[in-house]
């Protein structure tokens, strides 16, 4: 019975991809002309930047304005019983972190295709590859240091303070840095 379920599964795995190569390969020769017109809608590169400059504001405002601050809040919830920082702090920013990255990624790529990345106007992009090289650096490697030593001796070290502060300055420059890049695109 197992041998008859590894084989379904199996197929399965195999079915998948080959539907999925016809439909792509299908879709290179169709005979309808709506795909020609979608893929068009796509391929219009003022529409893309649009997506990605509006991905990117969305995701970057989602990281900063609630995940950021709720990790750090989640951090000091009088919670027992619960390892507030395994369970809670550490999953939030790290998903945080993810997001933040992937819009790291889309803002690098609008900044590089954007006309205006030379202006004088650069701050936004400035400050926003400030904010995200330190919380990708600093960030992790003081609150893994700080975690390490309360587990050693159960007290604060100087991780913990540099960990707090630079978490608090990033998430302020961050917002300062939303509305920098909202009146970049003249949403103020």
């Amino acid at each position: 019975m197992a041998f008859r379920s590894g084989t379904v599964v199996a197929f399965a795995f195999l079915l998948v991809p080959m539907l999925a190569l016809a439909t792509t390969l299908d879709a290179e020769h169709p005979t309808d002309p709506a795909p020609l017109e979608k893929r068009a809608y796509f391929q219009d590169s003022y529409k893309i930047f649009h997506r990605k400059r509006n991905a990117h504001a969305c995701i970057m405002s989602i990281v900063f304005i609630v995940l950021f601050p709720l990790g750090a809040i989640a951090q000091h919830l009088p919670l027992k019983g619960v390892r507030v920082t395994s369970r809670i702090h550490g999953p939030i920013q790290i998903l945080g972190l993810v997001m933040m990255i992937g819009a790291m990624g889309l803002g690098i790529d609008i900044a590089k295709n954007d006309l205006n990345f030379f202006s004088p106007v650069k701050a936004h992009v400035v400050i926003g590859l400030l904010v995200t090289s330190t919380i990708i650096v600093v960030q992790p490697a003081m609150g893994i240091l700080q975690h390490r030593h309360f587990k050693r001796t159960g007290g604060k070290s100087v991780f913990s303070y540099i960990h707090r502060w630079t978490g608090r300055v990033m998430i302020c420059l961050g917002w300062i840095n939303s509305g920098l890049g909202f009146q970049l695109f003249g949403f103020f």
